[in-house]
């Protein structure tokens, strides 16, 4: 695991290093499509989650409510 703090130590020095109109493209290009990775992921997780019976509580489902009838004024 140290590989990994000392990889990304040297990334946020390359990165704070170059000009702030080189950082921001850099950084959208990089953090805008993983965001929107991550994203996509707790979405179909989630998706996932609210579609297996397994999920949700050991009690049968609630029945719908019976439509009351309509009710005529005398």
């Amino acid at each position: 695991m140290d590989w990994l703090v000392q990889w990304w130590g040297g990334v946020e020095l390359w990165v704070v290093q170059l000009p702030v109109a080189v950082q921001f493209p850099v950084v959208m290009i990089v953090v805008l499509p993983l965001c929107l990775g991550v994203a996509r992921l707790i979405d179909r997780v989630a998706d996932w989650g609210a579609k297996n019976p397994a999920s949700g509580s050991d009690l049968a489902p609630e029945p719908e409510p019976e439509p009351e009838s309509e009710k005529v004024a005398a």
